[in-house]
C-alpha cells in the first residue's frame, strides 16, 4: 500500500520562490503552507551552485520562520528559459530504447551548442496516431543544484517540471472542463506567454513567445489558433481557456471574451481543498492564487 507523504511543492523564478504545502491529517488533505520570499538579487543558476544554492537557502528560511514546514519531500518547477523545449514528428515504431536515443539525436541537431551528455531529456507523445512528441531538456547540473538544497534541508527530491506544465497538473481537478473537446491552458509570465492546447488533459500542441507587454499577447494568441485552424466559423474547436501565472492582468480576460467569445477560467488551485488554521487570513491564497499555480500543481500531485 502507498503511503501518503506530506509534500511541498516549490515555483522557482530569477526573483523569487513560490512554496506550496500539502499535508495529510485525520484522513483528509490540508492546504498548509502558501507564501513566496522575493531574492535580493536576480537568480542566476548559471552562476556558481554555492551561490545558487545560499539564495535558495535564505528564501525558503524566510518563508519557514513564518510558518515551519512538515513536509520531507520537495519537488520544483522552473521558468521556460531554463528548459530547451520542441515539439517534433518521432516514429512510432520505434521501440521506446531506440526512440529515446533518436530523440537525443534529434535534440544534438538542433541544439548543437549542447552536449547531450550534460542533458536530461524527457518526452510525452502527444498525438499516437501521427507520431508527435513534445520533448524538453534540461542541463543537468540545474538539478545537482536542487538535489544538493533538497539534502541541505534534510529532504527528498520528488519531481522537477516547467512551470506551465506543473500549473497544468491542476487541470485534472477542474470540473469545468470538457474533455471531449480541445481547451486551451495560457500561462503568463512577465517575459513569456506559453500556449498548451489541451485534450483529455494531455497537450497535444505546445508554444512559448517572449513577450514585452500585454498589448503582445492577443497578436501571438492570434498566430497560435491559426496555426491550429481555430476561425470564428469553428469556435466549438475551442471549449474553455485556463489562465494562470503570475502576470495575469484583468483586462486580458475581457479581450479573451470580446474578442473570441471563450468561455475563460482563471485557475484558482486552493478552492477544492481545505484550508490549514494558519491560512485563514493569508492574502495570497485570497488575492493572488493564480500566481501559485505551479507550485500548487506540484505539491498536489500527492492528492
Amino acid at each position: 500500500m502507498k503511503t501518503i507523504q506530506n509534500h511541498t511543492g516549490i515555483n522557482i523564478t530569477n526573483s523569487k520562490l513560490q512554496l506550496v504545502e500539502v499535508i495529510y491529517s485525520d484522513g483528509e488533505f490540508i492546504l498548509e503552507n502558501v507564501d513566496e520570499e522575493y531574492f535580493p538579487e536576480f537568480l542566476n543558476f548559471d552562476e556558481k551552485k554555492t551561490k545558487v544554492i545560499s539564495i535558495l537557502q535564505n528564501a525558503l528560511n524566510e518563508i519557514t520562520i513564518r510558518n515551519p514546514l512538515k513536509s520531507k519531500y520537495f519537488s520544483f518547477s522552473l521558468p521556460h528559459n531554463l528548459f530547451n523545449v520542441v515539439q517534433l514528428p518521432i516514429e512510432n515504431a520505434l521501440l521506446e530504447n531506440d526512440l529515446a536515443e533518436n530523440i537525443k539525436w534529434e535534440f544534438s541537431v538542433l541544439y548543437p551548442h549542447l552536449n547531450n551528455d550534460d542533458l536530461v531529456i524527457q518526452y510525452l507523445k502527444v498525438n499516437k496516431e501521427n507520431g508527435w512528441a513534445i520533448i524538453a531538456g534540461i542541463l543537468r547540473k540545474y538539478l545537482e543544484i536542487l538535489n544538493d538544497f533538497c539534502d541541505q534541508n534534510n529532504v527528498k527530491f520528488q519531481y522537477l517540471d516547467h512551470s506551465h506544465f506543473a500549473s497544468d497538473n491542476l487541470l485534472n481537478y477542474e470540473s469545468s472542463i470538457n474533455n471531449d473537446s480541445f481547451n486551451l491552458s495560457l500561462y503568463l509570465t512577465k517575459d513569456f506567454i506559453s500556449i498548451d492546447l489541451i485534450k483529455n488533459n494531455l497537450p497535444v500542441k505546445f508554444y512559448v513567445y517572449p513577450v514585452k507587454a500585454t498589448s503582445e499577447i492577443i497578436p501571438e494568441l492570434n498566430q497560435f489558433l491559426f496555426s491550429i485552424g481555430w476561425s470564428k466559423d469553428n469556435q466549438k474547436l475551442i471549449s474553455r481557456i485556463y489562465l494562470a501565472g503570475d502576470s495575469v492582468p484583468e483586462s486580458l480576460i475581457v479581450n479573451l471574451k470580446d474578442i473570441y467569445g471563450f468561455d475563460i477560467s482563471l485557475l484558482d488551485p486552493f478552492d477544492k481543498i481545505k484550508h490549514g488554521k494558519a491560512l485563514q487570513n493569508n492574502k495570497n491564497i485570497f488575492t493572488r492564487a493564480n500566481s501559485f499555480t505551479s507550485a500548487a500543481g506540484l505539491a498536489f500531485r500527492m492528492i
